[in-house]
């Protein structure tokens, strides 16, 4: 606009004495644009969703966007009210954050009204942008790991009948490592409680060192879904005098920042966040910023945290 430096500093600090404050309705009137970007996902009792929103969240607030950052948790059966009311707002574009298959076709009717959408994880169907963890990694990692260690008598805490995608994928990946050792696949490789044991993941994991396995034929080397889920089961251990990693080497998922600071170091899988939140949040830029092609699908590898909860066999 051709003010001095001089002159843009007095101006500044006029507007910061009167308490002036951007007015982004008129803006938005003037140029068209509101400027917003409307992150979204479900992150209630999941750290690890928390972290990936709030960075998404943090890094378009330092490219200059205006960041809403809803969490739908609560809001399951009112997809379609809800998208609606983020529609009054205008958004330039949506970063979704892993939330449930209901919102797809809601997502799916958005983006074809010219609104991008980006999947901070993998969302299902071929539509819509997605950036996400490859999570058949996660579970050959993990048990390859142990594998290379001398341990065969592995198991990985899954639900007996997984329904979501990453839980299918991990399972997968779990036993393409086992059949690389010879091992034969089974359902008895994957634990679950058999009895109800309470909805957070660290009381999953206690509840797993009760069951039949443990006593019977307990296995040297577990895989946990999370690293909550894993910090539970070594608790569960000590409550049950089964050392770790002497007994039972552990490896959890996520690579929570608790997990360097418990008693017994946690060996677990790392989730990548600064690099998909920035892949995500670079794409959708892009497409904010006129970019047309096919749906992106971009998967990101996890890679191995090596600790003290895991030792070799002889």
């Amino acid at each position: 606009l051709g003010i001095k430096p001089a002159t843009q500093r007095r101006i500044m600090n006029a507007a910061q004495t009167v308490g002036y404050k951007p007015d982004f309705l008129a803006r938005s009137l003037r140029t068209g644009k509101t400027n917003v970007v409307v992150v979204i996902g479900s992150a209630y009792r999941f750290l690890i969703r928390e972290m990936r929103q709030h960075a998404a969240a943090q890094l378009l607030r330092e490219k200059g966007f205006r960041v809403q950052l809803l969490d739908f948790y609560w809001e399951q059966g009112r997809e379609a009210n809800l998208l609606h009311e983020i529609e009054d707002m205008r958004p330039e574009g949506i970063l979704v954050s892993e939330i449930g298959s209901a919102w797809l076709p809601h997502l799916v009717a958005m983006r074809s009204k010219g609104i991008p959408i980006v999947g901070l994880d993998y969302l299902g169907g071929p539509d819509l942008d997605q950036v996400y963890i490859d999570r058949e990694a996660v579970g050959y990692l993990g048990a390859a790991h142990l594998l290379k260690l001398g341990h065969r008598r592995i198991a990985y805490s899954l639900p007996p009948r997984p329904e979501s995608w990453w839980l299918t994928e991990r399972a997968r990946g779990f036993s393409r490592a086992c059949a690389e050792y010879g091992l034969a696949s089974s359902a008895g490789r994957f634990v679950w409680p058999s009895r109800p044991a309470g909805e957070l993941p660290y009381e999953i994991g206690r509840a797993i060192t009760d069951e039949s396995i443990f006593r019977r034929h307990p296995p040297t080397g577990l895989m946990a879904m999370n690293d909550q889920m894993a910090i539970g089961f070594m608790r569960g251990c000590l409550a049950r005098g089964i050392r770790v990693p002497d007994r039972c080497s552990v490896v959890g998922a996520e690579n929570l920042p608790e997990t360097a600071y418990c008693a017994i170091p946690l060996t677990t899988i790392d989730f990548p966040i600064a690099r998909l939140v920035n892949e995500a949040v670079t794409l959708l830029a892009e497409r904010m910023n006129g970019r047309n092609g096919r749906a992106e699908q971009i998967r990101i590898q996890p890679s191995l945290v090596e600790r003290e909860s895991c030792r070799k066999l002889n």
